[in-house]
């Protein structure tokens, strides 16, 4: 997601780069916990408040 590639299944390529621009917008613009439920961190994330962080 933070690097925009499409690292698993997507029915449509154009609106996966779509949704994942938008999230990596919305990381930028306020704190965010972002929750995939293939990532094993997740949990971890959560409890320790650890925010999803987008380069420029």
């Amino acid at each position: 997601m933070l690097e925009g590639r499409i690292d698993g299944v997507a029915v449509d390529a154009t609106l996966h780069h779509d949704s994942t621009r938008r999230m990596r917008e919305l990381c930028k613009r306020k704190p965010t916990i972002t929750q995939f439920a293939h990532d094993f961190d997740s949990a971890k994330r959560l409890e320790e408040k650890i925010f999803t962080l987008v380069s420029e």
